[in-house]
């Protein structure tokens, strides 16, 4: 997974009425992608849009984050679509579905609870 505040310099790109472009430059040269271009909602300060370039700047994949649900006290985007930056008719979709917050037990986290793991996701 990707810390973006880690592993990339932000630096303003384009501001608009509603939105800002952040271009992320990579710290590391062994990170996978030379450059990502974040559009972040003004108003809520959170992605929009992610595009991924490669080596020559080549799009890989744009990104877009849609429908903002509450889940579990934080905003998260419902639908994540992922569109090749080679052929825009490849993508891949994935929506988040109900979530329900539950306590876990301590024991759970215990070798001998293993047996019982099955228990936790009826």
């Amino acid at each position: 997974m990707t810390d973006f505040g880690v592993d990339y310099q932000a630096s303003l790109l384009e501001e608009q009425a509603d939105s800002l472009a952040l271009l992320l430059s990579p710290r590391d040269s062994r990170l996978p992608y030379t450059k990502q271009i974040m559009r972040v909602d003004r108003k809520s300060m959170l992605p929009r849009s992610l595009s991924q370039f490669g080596a020559n700047g080549v799009l890989l994949k744009t990104i877009t984050f849609d429908k903002l649900n509450d889940v579990a006290g934080s905003v998260r985007p419902g639908v994540l679509q992922a569109t090749s930056g080679v052929d825009n008719r490849q993508t891949a979709t994935w929506q988040l579905g109900s979530l329900k917050s539950r306590s876990i037990p301590p024991e759970a986290f215990t070798k001998s609870f293993l047996p019982r793991l099955g228990t936790l996701f009826k």
